[in-house]
This record gives structure tokens, C-alpha cells and sequence, in this order.
């Protein structure tokens, strides 16, 4: 089975593609702040937390994803900063 690499999978956008993929027959990583829950109940769905702002955490799931062989690729994660200019 072909595997996809999503993150920001729990936002709006990112929870839509996670669905579209799935439909296709991808097996679905979906990476974003906080788990989805749902993701344990769907066998062809891997949820995994990471703050991709964090160094740290960032590493961490480099090195576990190297073992992973990734098909597609789908950068769905937002980042923003709200202070003045």
C-alpha cells in the first residue's frame, strides 16, 4: 500500500485530504500539534503529534519517518505570527 505524508491533518483543509487520500488507497500519515483521535479507529490511518516550530520534536520525527517509504508528500501545516509588523 502507498503511503502519504500530511501535515497540519487535523485542520479543515488537511482533514478534507487526509479523507481524499484515504479514498484513493493511500495509507495516511497525518502530523499536526495534537493527535486525532479518530485516526485509532481507522486502520488505514496513522496519526503522529509534532510541533514542526519545535527543533526538537522536528528531529525526532525525521528519524522515525526515515524508516517510513513515502509516496506523496502534502505540507498542509500553517504557521502564524500575530504582533505588530
Amino acid at each position: 500500500m502507498k503511503k502519504a505524508l500530511i501535515s497540519g491533518a487535523n485542520g479543515t483543509i488537511g482533514q478534507e485530504i487526509v479523507k481524499i487520500l484515504r479514498d484513493l488507497g493511500y495509507f495516511v500519515i497525518g502530523i499536526s500539534r495534537q493527535t486525532n483521535p479518530s485516526y485509532a479507529k481507522d486502520q488505514f490511518t496513522q496519526s503522529i503529534q509534532c510541533d514542526l516550530s519545535n527543533k526538537k520534536e522536528l528531529r525526532e520525527l525525521c528519524t522515525r519517518l526515515k524508516k517510513e517509504d513515502i509516496t506523496i508528500l502534502i505540507n498542509c501545516a500553517g504557521f502564524g505570527r500575530f504582533t505588530p509588523h
